[in-house]
């Protein structure tokens, strides 16, 4: 790609070329909403008040080794179970991904004292 920035219809100084340098400036990416190759399972866990945790993985986790895991800490006023688009989506590439239930508070009420 050429930005013809003087507008004279040559590459010339003070113009752009895209890729001049040895490196492209530009790529042809997939389309990023466009679920992967691989089908995706939940499992939900719960052992108490603020232990609430969903995660996703590839069906066929057995078969691929060791994969990258990707936590979810949802923020105050959210609920971790809002984040399965995103969980579903990442696991069809090879992603575990975790999201898990979370006391946020307030800044209106003091910390919980840790156990």
């Amino acid at each position: 790609m050429v930005i013809d920035v003087n507008g004279d219809g040559l590459l010339s100084e003070g113009d752009y070329a895209d890729g001049y340098r040895g490196a492209a400036g530009f790529y042809v990416v997939k389309d990023t909403v466009a679920p992967g190759p691989l089908l995706t399972t939940a499992i939900n866990y719960s052992g108490g008040s603020w232990l609430g945790q969903r995660t996703w993985y590839p069906t066929n986790i057995g078969e691929l080794g060791q994969l990258p895991l990707v936590v979810i800490s949802h923020g105050n006023g959210h609920n971790y179970t809002w984040y399965d688009y995103l969980q579903q989506h990442l696991a069809s590439y090879g992603y575990v991904v975790m999201s898990h239930e979370n006391d946020t508070g307030s800044e209106s009420r003091p910390p919980r004292p840790l156990r």
